[in-house]
């Protein structure tokens, strides 16, 4: 889980070069997606902490990957 969530974070950078050909970012409103998403990361972590205080840490986990996993 851990890994998959690195990854998540990294995937902008790489893909970075391509997207803004594709899609025609420029750099300024790429700056500007990293950064919206940097706040949303940071500010689920403070959310995700203060659950996994209350559930524990094997339940809290538990729920994580079920969640990640999810499909409507």
């Amino acid at each position: 889980m851990t890994t998959a969530n690195y990854i998540d974070r990294g995937v902008f950078g790489n893909l970075a070069p391509d997207l803004q050909k594709e899609i025609g970012w420029t750099q300024g409103q790429y700056y500007q997606m990293t950064m919206a998403f940097n706040a949303a990361y940071a500010i689920s972590l403070l959310a995700a902490g203060r659950f996994m205080d209350v559930v524990g840490l094997r339940w809290g986990f538990a729920l994580a990957c079920g969640f990640w996993d999810w499909r409507p």
